[in-house]
């Protein structure tokens, strides 16, 4: 899965890239999953996520990408957001 950390009350913006899938591509929320965390949304032509987030939280959304002349579901994303309140420290270990 993928992970993206965001901060209560400060621009966000992730993107979704389905590079392996040809044509036109549409995205969107998976059926049954999770929504988006609150205060951002998913632009479905371009897979970018932008918004301001509204709570803090952990969230895990399923992210499907739809080729349009399949009309089926061609790949899937799980995400994982972490939002954080503002003014909060996080300490991120890269390896």
């Amino acid at each position: 899965s993928l992970t993206a950390v965001g901060y209560t009350g400060v621009p966000f913006s992730f993107s979704v890239v389905a590079s392996s899938i040809g044509g036109a591509i549409t995205y969107a929320v998976a059926p049954g999953s999770n929504p988006l965390p609150p205060g951002l949304i998913l632009n479905s032509s371009t897979g970018q996520i932008t918004g301001i987030p509204t709570q803090e939280g952990n969230y895990n959304v399923a992210i499907n990408a739809t080729n349009a002349a399949a009309a089926a579901v061609t790949g899937s994303s799980v995400i994982d957001f972490t939002i954080h309140p503002t003014g909060s420290v996080t300490r991120e270990i890269l390896v």
